[in-house]
């Protein structure tokens, strides 16, 4: 997978600090049955010992130590079976002095054979799910649930004889081609822009996941919010978890920007948009921006430069008269 470090970091420390609890646990099991049943102590000490010798056996005699060990074995068989029957008389689960795991597979190290273990995989993609800003909408956005039947077969005016669905059955098909493709080059970025309640967040989140469940990592904001963040970023000192949000806008591997062109347009915002926008693509790093306003009317809110930029992005226009989020 394509995670950036600092996100494994984190999640290995989650994977350290839950294994600690569950250490500790282990030991306050153990005593309190120890306390119950001393016997279980007793039995435990004498499996080691037994493991113990046969291994010093072993390296005294080299392998004439058949006869030894299914000795060996046996004991500890009947051990273990008189340590079962104490546990349960005493009112303890079997595995009570084991079964503390979440995952017993790798008993939350996190890895086994050299390999990230499945449950800090799973871990990895849900952190990156919540770092994005979209989980709430990962869960319910994805290519396999849009459908096109909300759109009309029918061209209505100034459509120029596309259907809204002949439309969006095209734009799908390019947003899926990005998120299959992604991050390969040339991939131009994505500008979606239409009427409100079209289909251009439902479509961004398609494609967050999609990209996400590849390995990348995708931030999605609100021009609004976006801008805010950035704000607070430059204007307050202390604030290292915001400078760390911002960071973030510049090193993910997809950022989404929703509402383009809603926010306040400040001398300031467009300065921060057009470095944002720059350094991003200079980078490689792609973009998916979404508006309801049109390019030319976003350049007369922001600037040519601005426009310049986004005018080499690959351009998706929704068309339709339809709010299809009433429609569900």
């Amino acid at each position: 997978m394509n995670y950036h470090k600092e996100l494994y970091r984190k999640v290995k420390r989650e994977f350290d600090a839950k294994r600690l609890n569950h250490l500790n646990e282990l030991d306050r099991r153990r005593e309190e049955v120890y306390q119950k049943c001393p016997r279980i102590r007793e039995i435990e000490l004498e499996i080691e010992q037994n493991g113990m010798r046969l291994t010093q056996m072993a390296i005294r005699n080299g392998q004439n130590v058949a006869e030894q060990a299914e000795r060996t074995a046996k004991q500890n068989a009947k051990l273990a079976d008189e340590k079962r029957t104490l546990l349960h008389a005493n009112g303890f689960a079997e595995d009570y002095m084991t079964n503390v795991w979440d995952c017993p597979d790798c008993e939350d190290k996190g890895e086994q054979d050299f390999a990230f273990c499945h449950c800090f995989q799973k871990r990895l993609q849900e952190k990156a799910y919540e770092q994005s800003n979209m989980a709430h909408m990962l869960r319910q956005q994805t290519f396999e649930q849009f459908r096109l039947d909300y759109y009309s077969d029918r061209a209505e005016d100034g459509q120029e004889g596309v259907s809204p669905r002949a439309q969006m059955e095209y734009i799908a098909s390019c947003c899926q081609r990005f998120a299959a493709q992604f991050p390969a080059e040339p991939q131009r970025n994505l500008f979606l822009f239409g009427p409100t309640g079209q289909g251009k967040t439902f479509l961004s989140s398609c494609i967050a996941k999609a990209v996400m469940d590849k390995g990348y990592t995708v931030q999605y904001q609100t021009a609004g919010a976006l801008f805010s963040m950035i704000a607070d970023s430059k204007f307050s000192a202390y604030d290292a978890p915001i400078k760390a949000e911002v960071e973030n806008l510049y090193r993910c591997d997809l950022l989404i920007i929703d509402d383009v062109g809603t926010e306040v347009i400040t001398q300031y915002t467009v300065s921060v948009f057009f470095e944002l926008l720059n350094s991003r693509m200079v980078n490689g790093k792609k973009l998916v921006l979404n508006s309801n306003l049109s390019l030319r009317e976003l350049q007369d809110i922001y600037s040519q430069r601005i426009a310049s930029r986004i005018a080499e992005f690959e351009i998706l226009r929704f068309i339709g008269n339809r709010d299809i989020r009433l429609m569900k």
